[in-house]
């Protein structure tokens, strides 16, 4: 079987790379909010900055890993996998900025989970190269742990009035898969649609590794946007890594806004077990939303609950 690999050149980049660093260097006198950059899913943006570390080894919160995807693409989303431990077994909060930008988001941390999951929402207009996202844990108490750095590469994509994108954090072959109202499947093996929707990013095809970790469809301005009901499914086409369940998440925006769903939610986060790979094709995976346009594309229903704020190409050969 053939995958086409729709990426531009230059974009062998490295998986996500965190460790424990000292305090927040975010400088007051930068005037770029960290929401210029990115949302937090279910996340309240504070505009004051970023806490420094307190408390001792005796109390404070740790951060012991996190796992998701060191590379970030315009309109799309990432993963955050937060492992954690807490000598007094009373997490509050995690705290989410960025390097040398005001302002971070927090979201709660669920009741005595060593782990948990957030998701980052990126926008259409996201035009940093480059930056570096601090996370630290607060628990009731006010104990602040050590910050953890994750440094991020934007990829530029298409992002157009319809865009659809999915993100993962292991180096597996994830694929994306969107069929429109007229039965036509957007994935791999059918890059583009009649109307001009097509797929301008697919990641690590059939263990070519890459280390992007994300997908995208994309209706450009040229393009027409058919009327009816859209189905996104992800297929977990191949198991490169063979080690761990892998973490994804899809976005799907009209506009630059995320849209209201008729099933599944937006953003929608999803796992793949070790070992559940099955190299599908067309009508393959689990269809994780589906969302309406209607006619003329007026009257379309945005999601408003939280802030939101063409490529070379080259084929590789699947198996």
């Amino acid at each position: 079987m053939h995958k086409r690999l729709w990426i531009a050149a230059g974009l062998m980049v490295g998986v996500l790379a965190v460790g424990a660093c000292k305090k927040s260097t975010t400088s007051p006198e930068q005037q770029a909010a960290v929401n210029q950059l990115f949302s937090v899913d279910g996340g309240q943006f504070q505009s004051s900055a970023f806490p420094s570390p307190s408390g001792n080894s005796q109390n404070q919160p740790q951060i012991t890993a996190v796992t998701g995807n060191g590379v970030v693409i315009p309109g799309g989303s990432a993963p955050l996998s937060i492992q954690a431990t807490d000598p007094q077994n009373d997490l509050q909060q995690v705290l989410v900025g960025a390097q040398g930008y005001s302002g971070y988001f927090v979201i709660s941390w669920p009741s005595q989970q060593g782990t948990f999951q957030i998701t980052l929402l990126f926008p259409q207009s996201l035009n940093a190269d480059s930056f570096v996202i601090i996370i630290a844990l607060q628990d009731a108490q006010g104990n602040i742990s050590s910050v953890f750095q994750i440094p991020v590469q934007r990829v530029a994509v298409g992002t157009g009035k319809l865009q659809v994108s999915l993100s993962w954090d292991l180096l597996n072959d994830i694929d994306l898969h969107l069929v429109q109202p007229d039965s036509q499947e957007i994935y791999y093996g059918n890059p583009q649609s009649t109307q001009g929707g097509f797929l301008d990013l697919d990641s690590n095809p059939g263990c070519a590794i890459d280390s992007v970790n994300n997908e995208n469809i994309t209706y450009p301005d040229t393009a027409t946007v058919v009327a009816g009901t859209y189905t996104v499914r992800v297929d977990f086409y191949a198991d490169c890594a063979g080690t761990d369940t892998t973490h994804y998440v899809v976005t799907a925006r009209w506009n630059g806004q995320l849209v209201s769903t008729l099933t599944g939610s937006n953003p929608v986060n999803g796992i793949f077990p070790a070992g559940t790979d099955d190299a599908g094709g067309m009508g393959s995976g689990v269809t994780v939303m589906t969302f309406n346009v209607p006619q003329n594309g007026t009257g379309y229903l945005l999601k408003l609950s939280r802030p939101v704020h063409p490529l070379s190409t080259k084929k590789a050969l699947r198996r």
